[in-house]
């Protein structure tokens, strides 16, 4: 509990840093206010729903569905990740161009 306690909060300086280069100053706080808020609807949410996929077969629950959704979300973020544009690409290619 006390390593996961240190590294938990690991994944808010990549969050707050990286979406700080999509939203100008004046809406950045509301705009990692709803980010944030729609991580912990999902965060309370994920626990009934994995309580829902999880059937009773003859030897016991059977996670087989529950691992599924959890592949299938972590493929299709990874899909979406590939497709986000750095901002620092953008301003090498304008000022390569001029």
């Amino acid at each position: 509990m006390t390593l996961t306690g240190f590294f938990w909060p690991m994944h808010y300086g990549p969050f707050l840093s990286y979406s700080a280069e999509f939203f100008t100053p004046e809406v950045y706080g509301a705009c990692a206010g709803f980010v944030g808020f729609i991580g912990y609807i999902g965060a309370m949410l994920a626990p009934y729903v994995g309580g829902l996929l999880i059937t009773t077969g003859t030897g016991g629950p059977v996670y087989t569905k529950f691992f599924m959704v959890i592949a299938i979300c972590g493929v299709f973020c990874g899909i979406l990740g590939a497709f986000i544009k750095d901002s620092r690409d953008t301003a090498r290619q304008n000022a390569s161009a001029a």
